[in-house]
């Protein structure tokens, strides 16, 4: 994360996601090159509260996925809070501890004021892949809705954490696969071992999770409506499946891909669905839920891609997402307080990005821009299209 002089284009700070030796938290690499390969990456743009200079973001996995010595690594998957004046670091919150299945953070962070149990919070939230809300304070990175340490499967080959945080809320996306999601066998021949989120894997057969790494929330856009307290999170159900690839680390090179793991394909009659979530951010509790089957927020080829709109609330008490596919491309109208539908309206192409409003001579309007979507299979549909629609 850079922060550059806006007038002058001069560097002011830098602050590096996987921490140098010596530096804070790079204790949680055990291998003393494996750092210099390890991801937690930051696919977002960060949230700032001018009032206290909180710079807030969140990042991607560890790299590889899978092959890493013992410890968190920190800063990935992880929620980061700096000083936005000086880049120091203020706090952390990981997510996911020594992630294995692309279980990062990519959706950006989104800052909120709450009350809770009489008490005033400045909150800051962030969906994850892992299907899951995660609330804490803006200002130490401490949990305001409860997040626990709980005990989880492990597996030695890929050094497993002993615990994962989970938050005592709802999940908006699923994290239990079905055996009838994938083959019978996998393309070693093996049968594939079904289980549910935090299920490691290793190097002797594959094994088949929830969500997927373009499940849960990926790049998708929050929001939050201070009227009435709800939270909205765009999510995917997703699957995939996972087996080490022995000696991950040791056949890096320059330029290729490099995970660690390899995966077989789903079942052909799997169907991807997805969800339009409001929480009570005060409970972490979903208050209303759309589903979509299939999902009209991420076609298969979208998800491909890793690609999801986002979401945008008003005051008058509107909530627009952005629909990239399913049955109608453009832009969908909720009542934000019930999630009741209220209109869509069509686009020449998709649209992958979330809506923005602004207001002229006290005439409000809500723009959004369709470009279409490219796939990795199959023909595409492409547009450049910029839409704006005038609000009564």
């Amino acid at each position: 994360m850079t922060a550059f002089d806006a007038d002058t284009g001069r560097r002011v700070w830098r602050f590096y996601t996987v921490p140098t030796p010596g530096d804070i938290g790079s204790g949680s690499w055990t291998n003393t090159s494996e750092w210099q390969t390890g991801g937690a990456t930051v696919w977002n743009t960060p949230a700032v509260d001018p009032a206290n200079d909180m710079l807030t973001f969140t990042t991607a996995n560890p790299d590889p996925w899978s092959g890493r010595g013992p410890g968190d690594n920190l800063f990935s998957a992880a929620m980061v809070g700096l000083n936005a004046l000086s880049g120091d670091y203020q706090w952390h919150f990981q997510e996911v501890h020594h992630d294995l299945w692309d279980y990062d953070c990519p959706s950006p962070t989104v800052m909120f004021d709450t009350v809770i149990a009489g008490k005033a919070v400045k909150g800051v939230a962030e969906p994850c892949k892992t299907g899951w809300l995660y609330e804490v304070d803006r200002t130490n990175g401490n949990p305001i809705t409860r997040i626990d340490e709980k005990p989880v499967p492990q597996n030695g080959f890929n050094n497993t954490a002993p615990t994962q945080p989970t938050p005592a809320g709802d999940a908006y996306s699923e994290q239990c696969p079905k055996a009838s999601d994938f083959p019978a066998v996998a393309s070693d021949g093996k049968p594939i071992i079904v289980g549910c989120i935090w299920t490691p894997y290793d190097d002797t057969q594959f094994i088949g999770t929830a969500p997927g790494a373009g499940g849960g929330a990926v790049v998708s856009t929050s929001s939050f409506n201070h009227n009435n307290g709800l939270f909205y999170v765009i999510g995917a159900n997703t699957r995939q499946t996972e087996k080490a690839i022995p000696n991950a680390s040791s056949l890096y090179a320059n330029g290729r891909s490099f995970t660690g793991r390899q995966s077989t394909a789903m079942a052909q009659d799997f169907v991807l669905t997805g969800t339009l979530s409001a929480y009570d951010v005060t409970t972490n509790k979903i208050a209303w839920q759309q589903k979509y089957n299939p999902d009209p927020a991420i076609s298969t080829s979208n998800f491909l891609q890793g690609a999801q709109p986002g979401t945008l609330t008003t005051a008058g008490n509107l909530l627009l997402i952005g629909s990239p596919g399913g049955v109608a491309w453009g832009m969908k109208a909720y009542n934000a307080t019930t999630g009741q539908e209220l209109a869509t309206f069509r686009t020449p192409s998709g649209v992958q990005a979330a809506p923005i409003t602004f207001s002229v001579n006290g005439k409000q309007y809500v723009t959004i821009y369709a470009g279409g979507r490219n796939t990795l299979t199959g023909p595409a549909t492409k547009g450049d299209s910029l839409i704006t629609y005038a609000l009564p």
